[in-house]
């Protein structure tokens, strides 16, 4: 596994510097592994990322 960087967002300052964000798409796929969504909690669903 390795990180998968995504432009995430856009800015502009006052003086016309354009200023990128990135983000790691790893996390967003892998990162329902950080909790416990187990069917045994009322309201709760498994989330898997594809």
């Amino acid at each position: 596994m390795h990180p998968v960087p995504v432009l995430s967002d856009i800015e502009f300052d006052m003086d016309g510097t354009m200023v990128l964000a990135l983000m790691d798409r790893t996390c967003h796929q892998y990162g329902t592994q950080n909790s416990d969504f187990g069917m045994e909690v009322p309201g709760k669903y498994p989330v898997f990322g594809l």
